[in-house]
């Protein structure tokens, strides 16, 4: 944990332990650091792919649990959205703020490959695949949100990143065992 970390969390329980707000509006008001921004902004464009495949499942998916699990995907990430939105607006960046460029999909087109072949797939034939692809893309979002627990400044990015680690986890789980009792797949 950097000098960086401890000075904030001191802050923020001093401002707790005091009862005084002020004290935690000004630890709310230290900018989001270069890291933190590039992570929200990746994170973002990476929830919105799982918020299309998983929009996508609620109607093509055949098992009805599959399809409550692909809602409750889209509602979780939207919300993630929303507050990663809401943080960088109010933290900026110590860089002086978010570039739009930041929110480049770059990093995440693959899936748009994904997208394309699940729209063309029905049935059981979707589900499969479609399974197959977000187990993928919920490690890919364990790796990065991992490294962001240790590496973010913010304690409500770093809760955040924890949330998306116990929670991908856990729908990682489910899938896989999906995959193997419907399909006879192991991943």
């Amino acid at each position: 944990m950097t000098t960086r970390h401890v000075t904030g969390l001191l802050v923020a329980l001093w401002g707790v332990l005091l009862g005084g707000a002020a004290w935690a509006q000004d630890a709310e008001k230290e900018p989001a650091s270069p890291y933190e921004a590039q992570f929200m902004a990746d994170m973002i464009v990476h929830h919105n792919s799982a918020v299309e495949m998983a929009r996508l499942c609620v109607s093509k998916a055949e098992h009805p649990e599959l399809a409550a699990l692909c809602d409750q995907m889209a509602t979780d990430q939207v919300r993630d959205i929303d507050d990663m939105r809401t943080w960088l607006d109010t933290w900026g960046s110590e860089s002086g703020g978010v570039a739009e460029e930041m929110l480049c999909p770059s990093a995440h087109e693959g899936m748009g490959g994904a997208m394309a072949l699940l729209g063309d797939l029905e049935g059981k034939d979707f589900e499969e695949a479609f399974l197959t692809f977000m187990i993928q893309h919920h490690r890919a979002a364990l790796e990065t949100a991992g490294r962001c627990m240790t590496e973010a400044d913010h304690a409500e990015l770093v809760g955040l990143c924890n949330n998306i680690v116990v929670t991908q986890s856990a729908e990682i789980h489910v899938m896989r065992q999906w995959l193997a009792r419907w399909f006879e797949v192991c991943a």
